[in-house]
Order: structure tokens, then sequence, then C-alpha cells
């Protein structure tokens, strides 16, 4: 008798009941602010606010910092790409706060 793991369970009931997409969501927000954390060192000055159908929206406080972003956009896409290769992000929207 083979035995299979609690998360894998979980995993197929979420998809069969139609959660994936709020799993994923929220596994996308908390993968990006653990890069604008751990990479770009922004601990409260930016956040992932929401991710809803390949767009990422993330609010920072100043323009300055959305600018820095902006230049590590690629690297937060292949951060990204590496934690959650499911992932498929077509735009990132900014707001300041």
């Amino acid at each position: 008798m083979a035995f299979i793991s609690l998360g894998e369970l979980l995993n197929r009931k979420i998809k069969k009941i139609g959660l994936n997409k709020y799993q994923d969501k929220e596994t996308v927000l908390k993968i990006v602010n653990s890069f604008l954390k751990e990479e770009l060192k922004f601990f409260s000055e930016a956040k992932a606010k929401d991710y809803k159908n390949g767009i990422l929206s993330i609010s920072c406080q100043k323009s300055v910092i959305s600018s820095q972003i902006r230049m590590s956009e690629e690297q937060l896409r292949q951060y990204l790409k590496k934690h959650l290769p499911t992932c498929v992000l077509k735009r990132i929207k900014y707001s300041i706060e």
C-alpha cells in the first residue's frame, strides 16, 4: 500500500473544487514580497498587492522605489519563474501610496 502525502491530497482537492487560482495568487504574492524584502531590501517601502490574469500589482511608497523595481523587473521575473515555474506574468503595474 502506497502512502500519499497530505500536501498532495490537499493539492488534488483544491484543484478539484476550483480553488487553485486563489492558492496561486497567494503563492505569487508571497514569493514577490519575499523578493522585494530579500533581494531588493525593501522591507516596508514596497509590497505586492494583487495578482490577477497575469497582472501583478505592486504598491510603493515613493516613485523612486517603483523605478528601482522597474530596473530589477527581469530579475524579479527570473526569481518568480525559479520559485513558481507555472506562473505567467504578463505585466507589472505600479502604484504610489
